[in-house]
């Protein structure tokens, strides 16, 4: 209805208060929880004897699913993958792949992008628009497994980057339950407040509500 619309549009907006509980994780489920925040779950690397063995399993997995899309894009696909991994579950940017790769050209950066994620690597997320006839280029993209975050970005510290890590999981998790809903759903968003200037064109605020 309406009135829960214009509800769910003031808590977004920060207008209403919302108190969360405080959760703990137990000694055990907080040393698997690291292990697979920086492992993954793919069974060859989380089985593997320690964090160096792991990250090569990673790769050979990635090297062989992600070969056949390569050919002459090679270079251009490593650095869009890397980048990725840097951005992961953050907003999306084309500026560092052009400056590293020298490749202006967007339609190949999403050909290889568009590659990702139908060879089930990645997950995208748009912004949720409450007027539906406007459009934005803002997305975020994220990785469907953390171990692959790790392998590709080379960052195995979890202090800066869990919560990123942590957000991908739950995307990914929310997405693979609307694929297999029944009834018809509109996709997986995030929130990020606006407004309209005045040429009716998108002005996005600071912070975002997942």
């Amino acid at each position: 209805t309406i009135q829960v619309q214009d509800q769910l549009k003031q808590i977004l907006n920060g207008n209403i208060d919302i108190e969360l509980p405080p959760i703990s994780l137990s000694p055990t489920t907080k040393s698997l929880t690291k292990k697979y925040l920086i492992r993954g779950g793919l069974p060859l690397s989380y089985l593997a004897p320690d964090e160096d063995s792991a990250l090569l399993e990673i790769q050979k997995t990635f090297d062989r699913g992600f070969y056949p899309i390569r050919s002459e894009t090679h270079s251009l696909s490593d650095s869009v993958a890397v980048e990725l991994s840097l951005l992961h579950s953050k907003e999306f940017t084309y500026a560092n792949i052009i400056k590293k790769t020298r490749v202006g050209n967007r339609v190949l950066i999403n050909e290889v992008i568009e590659a990702l994620i139908s060879h089930g690597y990645i997950g995208c997320l748009l912004p949720f628009l409450f007027d539906e006839n406007k459009r934005t280029y803002l997305k975020k993209y994220f990785y469907f497994d953390p171990g692959l975050v790790t392998y590709l970005s080379g960052y195995r510290d979890l202090n800066k980057e869990i919560g990123y890590k942590i957000e991908g999981i739950v995307y990914s998790r929310l997405l693979n339950h609307l694929q297999f809903q029944l009834t018809k759903n509109k996709g997986l968003y995030f929130y990020k407040k606006y407004s309209l200037k005045s040429d009716g064109s998108l002005r996005f605020s600071k912070g975002e509500v997942d």
